[in-house]
């Protein structure tokens, strides 16, 4: 689990859709916004909290809280909340 999100939150960092879509499935609309905040932005900051885990078989869900504060190019600042992983 912790490799998991370590991959998430460095894909993050490095604004690389590729590495962020392989561990998170994002639909369409969400890539493509997600996509515009990583080119308009001149720093972004991301804080994450666990709410929930559930261990079936081989497999781990984690449900997660997740704020990301995006600084525009433009001066704005936006801080856009997604939902559970």
């Amino acid at each position: 689990m912790e490799r998991v999100l370590a991959e998430y939150e460095t894909a993050h960092e490095a604004r690389d859709l590729t590495r962020l879509a392989a561990v998170w499935n994002m639909s369409g609309a969400l890539l493509e916004e997600t996509r515009q905040i990583f080119e308009s932005s001149s720093r972004l900051m991301m804080w994450l909290e666990i709410v929930a885990t559930d261990k079936t078989g081989d497999a781990i869900r984690v449900d997660f809280d997740q704020i990301v504060d995006a600084d525009r190019a433009l001066g704005r600042r936006q801080a856009l909340s997604f939902g559970h992983l």
